[in-house]
């Protein structure tokens, strides 16, 4: 009987390692007087949930700016998990989260290491970190299938010139069930989940639509 018990704990124990989805942070690195407003929660191309708080641009949009200089990637998660204490799959993550920047930024204006009057800061930090769990989702794929998956919570923001906060993103994403291959390495879904931090810095780099 104390044998079947602890069997029938093993998959709601398998199922928990998977189940505490990531929450949109702030640390500081954004100042705190970001006007940061959650957006709908909405589910990634993973099939993870996907949640993000921005502070769109104005209307006169990138007026004015005619470059971007990215700053060093900024690691402030815990080193509390697999990926933390890992340098080679902490450089993994930030170097997703640095390349996305100067591929997605560089469309709307050209990306420079020497700033000039008009040139403005982006600034970019992995703020929370999970990575998947390869090894519990080996075991429970013959069953249930992945359970455990990474996840990143990234904080970005783009200043002026001027010292003025143009745009700015706080973003957490997940992985999924559609993103299986990021199911057996530790730090696939998060990689994912910092680029689509920089699509949402994009999209908040958008001046809105006139109604």
């Amino acid at each position: 009987m104390r044998t079947s018990r602890r069997v029938a704990l093993i998959p709601a124990f398998l199922l928990a390692a998977g189940c505490a989805a990531p929450m949109p942070t702030h640390t500081g690195f954004i100042a705190a007087d970001a006007r940061l407003a959650p957006t709908a929660d909405r589910l990634n191309w993973g099939a993870g949930p996907h949640r993000v708080e921005a502070q769109p641009i104005g209307a006169e949009g990138l007026a004015g700016i005619d470059s971007f200089t990215i700053e060093p990637v900024q690691w402030l998660a815990a080193e509390d998990d697999w990926l933390g204490p890992n340098d080679a799959r902490r450089q993994q993550v930030s170097s997703a989260l640095d390349a996305a920047l100067r591929e997605k930024l560089g469309v709307l204006r050209p990306i420079v290491e020497v700033p000039g009057p008009r040139t403005a800061r982006v600034r970019a930090a992995v703020t929370q970190v999970k990575s998947a769990r390869p090894v519990v989702n080996a075991l429970t794929s013959t069953v249930w299938g992945p359970v455990a998956y990474g996840s990143a919570s990234v904080e970005a923001e783009v200043i002026g010139p001027d010292g003025r906060r143009l745009a700015a993103a706080s973003t957490a994403s997940d992985g999924g069930m559609l993103d299986i291959v990021g199911c057996f390495t530790r730090s696939g879904h998060p990689k994912k989940a910092a680029r689509r931090g920089v699509d949402e810095l994009v999209e908040a780099l958008m001046p809105p639509v006139p109604q």
